[in-house]
C-alpha cells in the first residue's frame, strides 16, 4: 500500500510538472513570434541601408556616419575589390582588409550578392554585431552593423527570461530552460547555463522527442524531474523548453507517511473528502463555465439573463437599472497591450465597483471591449450619475500591470427597468442606443434612456424595416450608389471610382452611411445588402467596359461579416456572371481592421478572392494594428492611405511627415499607393514627390451620380485635372533648362 501511494504522489508530481511545462509552452511560443518579428524588423533596416549606399553612385564619397545616424543602423564600412576597407562610418576601420577565416573572408570569396549574418564580435572594437554584406557592381561591397546593445533595446518586449523568473517563482520550479535545435541554451532561470551546449544523452534524448517527454536527473547535489516540452510554430520547431521540479518535498512527504494504520485512516478519510471535494469542484467549474468570464473573472451576460428572468426579480419592489459601459479606445489598446493587460484591468475595475457606492450593483462582463452593471434599490438618477462618475475616476487612475501603466477611457448608456415586460435584447438595445449617442468629445461621458432616444430606436426599426423591404424588391429605391474619382499621378486620368452606398429612407430622409451599415450589421442584413451594392457597382463597371473605358475599375467596400461569410466568393462570382462582368474591373476594398482578429483565415480568402481576378485594396491603413511582417504577407495590391496622415500636411517643411515612408514601404513590397481626403494642392504637391500612385479627395472630385460620374471620362482627362497635369514634367534644374519656368510654368 505505502508503494501504492508513493507511486501516487510521485505520479502527481509527474503530472503537476507536464502540466506547467505544457502551461507555459504557448506563451513561449508567443515570445518567440515576437521576437523573430523584430529580427525581422532589424533585418530589413540593414537591408535598406545597404542597399540605400550599393546604389549611391559613389558610396565611398559618403558620409556613412551621417548615413548611419539617418538609417538607424550603427555601422556601415565599404570595401574596395581587393577587401580594403576604403571607407567608414568609423575612420578607425579605413584600412583594415579581410583575410581567410574571418567571417568577412566567406562573403567576400564567395558568389553572393548579399548575405545576412549572425550577431558576431567585431575584430577591431571587440563589440558585437549582427552585420549585413552587399556586393556592388564594380566587386567591393557594403558591410551594413546593428549593435548588440541596439537589439536587445529593441527587443525588450522579448522578456523570455523574465517570464521565465516569474514562471519559476510562481510554480516552485527548481529552474526552466530554453533549448535551441542545436542544443545550446538561449535562455534560463540559471544564468551559468545560458550559451551551455548539453551532451548528456538523456537530455539528448528527451530534446529530440517530438511530443513532451519527462526524465529523472540530478542537477548539482539534488533529483529532479525535468519536462521537455517541443516549441513549435508556423516555421516549424523552434526549439525546447525544458521545466526542472525537484524531487524533494515529495520525498519528504512520503517519509513521513510511515504508519500502515495511519495510512490505511487517511485513505478511508481521504477517500470522502475527495469524493465530497470532487463533487464540488467539479459542479463549482461547470457554474464557473458556464456564469464566468475567464479572462475578468466576472459574471458573464447569461448569469445576468438568468437573474433578470428569474420570478424573484419580476416583482418590482426596488428601483432597478442597467449601465452599459464600453471601452472606447478598446482596438487601438487591444494591441498595444495584449488582451489579458486589459481582461485584467476590467476585472480588477469590477471587484471594486459594488464598493463604490452604498447600494447593491452587481458587475457583469459582456464582450471583450464592453461590461453592464446592474444597479438595484437606489433613489434617484442622480445616484446613477454618481456611480457613473465613481465608475469614470476608477477607470482613469493608473493600473501597474507587468510593469506597463495602464487606463480605460469610458462611456455610459442607461436604462431604468420599469417595464418588467421588457426582454433581455430589448433592455441591451436601449442601453446600446442611450451609450451610442454619446460623442466622444461629450462633456457628459453618459446618457439615459429616454423619449428621445427611444425615437432614435424607433427609427433603427424602421430603417430595418426599409431595408428589408429594399432588399427583397431593388426596385423600390432606397439604396443608391455615388461614385468617387480615383486620379493617377502620372497622367491625371481616372484609374478607378470607388463606389459609395447611400440610403434615402422615405420617413427619415438621408442617413449617414456609417449609421445605416451599423443597423444593417446589427440586424443581419449586411449580407443582402452588400450583395444588393456589390450588384450596382458590377452593373455601373458593365457600362463602362461597354462605352470603352475597360480600364477603369469600381472599388467597393466590403464588410468584415460579409468577407467572413462562407459564401462571399460565391455570391460575387454569381453576381458578377449575372451582370456580365469579370473580376478584373472591380476592386474589393476593406477595412484594416478586418484583419486584427482573423489574419490567417482572411488572408487564405483574400488570396482566393484574388485568383479570380479582383483586386484587393487594404483601406484607411495606418488607423488600426498593421505590423511590418504582417503586412508583406498579406494578399492585397493597393494600400490606402488614411485620411489622417494627409491633413496634417500644409506648405513649408515636410520633412517630419512619415507619409513618404509609408509610400516607400508600399512599393518595396510591391503595392499601388492610393492617398485619401486630398484637399489641397500643397497635399498634392508633397505626394507627387513622394511618388503616391493615385489620390482621392475632393480636390480631384466629389462622389456624384452614375451619370455624373461619366461625364469625367467623357471630358479629356487632362483638361479636368489641371492640378495633377501640370506637376507631370520631369523634374529638372535651373542649369539644364536656363530658366525658372517651363511653358509659363514653375519648375518643381
Amino acid at each position: 500500500m505505502i508503494h501504492t501511494f508513493s507511486d501516487y504522489i510521485r505520479d502527481e508530481m509527474v503530472r503537476n510538472a507536464n502540466y506547467t511545462a505544457k502551461s507555459y509552452s504557448h506563451t513561449l511560443e508567443k515570445n518567440i513570434e515576437a521576437y523573430e518579428a523584430v529580427t525581422e524588423l532589424i533585418e530589413d533596416k540593414i537591408e535598406a541601408a545597404g542597399n540605400g549606399v550599393i546604389n549611391a553612385r559613389n558610396p565611398e564619397n559618403l558620409d556613412l556616419a551621417v548615413v548611419a545616424e539617418k538609417m538607424n543602423v550603427d555601422s556601415i564600412d565599404v570595401y574596395s575589390p581587393e577587401g580594403i576597407v576604403v571607407s567608414s562610418a568609423y575612420p578607425k576601420n579605413v584600412g583594415w582588409s579581410v583575410y581567410e577565416g574571418h567571417p568577412v573572408y566567406d562573403f567576400y570569396t564567395s558568389d553572393l550578392t548579399s548575405f545576412l549574418g549572425p550577431v558576431r564580435t567585431n575584430t577591431i572594437s571587440n563589440l558585437d554585431y549582427k552585420y549585413g554584406y552587399f556586393r556592388m557592381a564594380d566587386g567591393g561591397f557594403v558591410q551594413v552593423g546593428v549593435s548588440a546593445d541596439h537589439i536587445n533595446s529593441f527587443v525588450d518586449n522579448f522578456e523570455m527570461i523574465n517570464n521565465f523568473n516569474r514562471m519559476k517563482n510562481g510554480n516552485n520550479l527548481l529552474h526552466l530552460t530554453f533549448i535551441d535545435n542545436n542544443y545550446q541554451v538561449l535562455a534560463s532561470t540559471e544564468s551559468d547555463r545560458i550559451g551551455k551546449i548539453f551532451e548528456e544523452s538523456e537530455i539528448i534524448e528527451g530534446i529530440d522527442q517530438e511530443n513532451e517527454a519527462g526524465t529523472y536527473s540530478t542537477i548539482g547535489e539534488e533529483e529532479v524531474y525535468q519536462v521537455f516540452v517541443p516549441i513549435f510554430n508556423e516555421n516549424g520547431r523552434q526549439g525546447t523548453l525544458a521545466v526542472a521540479q525537484s524531487v524533494k518535498d515529495t520525498e519528504e512527504l512520503l517519509s513521513r507517511l510511515t504508519g500502515v494504520s495511519l495510512l490505511i485512516l487517511f485513505f478511508v478519510y481521504g477517500a470522502l473528502l475527495s469524493l465530497f471535494g470532487s463533487s464540488y469542484r467539479r459542479f463549482r467549474n461547470l457554474m464557473n463555465l458556464a456564469y464566468f468570464d475567464q479572462s475578468t473573472k466576472l459574471p458573464n451576460e447569461e448569469y445576468l439573463r438568468t437573474i433578470l428572468t428569474d420570478e424573484k426579480n419580476l416583482i418590482q419592489s426596488t428601483k432597478k437599472a442597467l449601465i452599459l459601459v464600453k471601452h472606447i479606445h478598446y482596438k487601438t489598446h487591444h494591441f498595444e497591450n495584449p488582451y489579458e493587460s486589459i481582461a485584467q484591468i476590467v476585472g480588477r475595475i469590477g471587484r471594486t465597483i459594488p464598493g463604490l457606492v452604498n447600494y447593491p450593483v452587481q458587475v457583469f462582463n459582456l464582450s471583450e471591449d464592453k461590461f453592464i452593471l446592474l444597479a438595484e434599490d437606489y433613489n434617484s438618477k442622480l445616484e446613477l450619475i454618481t456611480l457613473v462618475e465613481e465608475v469614470t475616476n476608477l477607470s482613469r487612475e493608473n493600473f501597474n500591470l507587468h510593469g506597463t501603466i495602464e487606463y480605460m477611457n469610458i462611456k455610459f448608456g442607461i436604462t431604468e427597468l420599469d417595464d418588467n415586460r421588457k426582454s433581455m435584447e430589448q433592455l441591451l438595445k436601449e442601453t446600446a442606443v442611450s451609450l451610442s449617442s454619446v460623442g466622444e468629445k461629450d462633456e457628459v461621458n453618459y446618457a439615459f434612456f429616454s423619449y428621445h432616444t427611444g425615437r432614435k430606436l424607433q427609427m433603427e426599426d424602421m430603417v430595418v424595416s426599409e431595408l428589408k423591404e429594399i432588399i427583397n424588391d431593388e426596385s423600390s429605391g432606397g439604396v443608391h450608389l455615388l461614385y468617387q474619382p480615383i486620379i493617377s499621378m502620372k497622367d491625371g486620368s481616372v484609374s478607378s471610382f470607388e463606389a459609395l452606398a447611400r440610403f434615402t429612407s422615405k420617413k427619415y430622409g438621408k442617413v449617414p452611411p456609417e449609421k445605416f451599415i451599423e443597423i444593417a450589421e446589427k440586424n443581419n442584413l449586411m449580407i443582402p445588402l452588400g450583395n444588393l451594392i456589390f450588384a450596382q457597382a458590377a452593373r455601373y463597371a458593365k457600362k463602362m467596359y461597354e462605352k470603352g473605358y475597360s480600364h477603369v475599375r469600381v472599388s467597393v467596400n466590403i464588410s468584415a461579416i460579409q468577407l467572413l461569410h462562407e459564401d462571399f466568393l460565391k455570391d460575387i462570382l454569381r453576381i458578377s456572371e449575372q451582370e456580365g462582368i469579370s473580376g478584373g474591373h472591380i476592386i474589393l476594398e476593406i477595412e484594416e481592421s478586418v484583419l486584427i482578429d482573423n489574419f490567417k483565415e482572411m488572408n487564405k480568402k483574400l488570396q482566393e478572392i484574388r485568383e479570380h481576378g479582383f483586386l484587393i485594396a487594404l483601406d484607411n491603413f495606418g488607423t488600426s494594428y498593421s505590423s511590418l511582417r504582417s503586412l508583406k504577407e498579406l494578399n492585397v495590391d493597393i494600400l490606402k492611405i488614411d485620411k489622417a496622415f494627409i491633413d496634417p500636411i500644409s506648405p513649408g517643411d515636410t520633412s517630419e511627415y512619415i507619409t513618404t515612408d509609408i509610400i516607400s514601404l508600399a512599393h518595396r513590397l510591391g503595392l499601388s499607393v492610393v492617398a485619401e481626403g486630398v484637399e489641397l494642392e500643397s497635399q498634392m504637391e508633397y505626394l507627387f514627390y513622394a511618388d503616391c500612385d493615385c489620390v482621392q479627395g475632393y480636390i480631384c472630385g466629389r462622389p456624384a451620380k452614375p451619370e455624373e460620374a461619366s461625364l469625367t471620362l467623357i471630358a479629356s482627362p487632362n483638361s479636368c485635372w489641371v492640378r495633377v497635369m501640370r506637376r507631370k514634367f520631369p523634374i529638372i534644374t535651373t542649369e539644364d533648362s536656363g530658366s525658372d519656368e517651363v511653358d509659363g510654368e514653375p519648375v518643381y
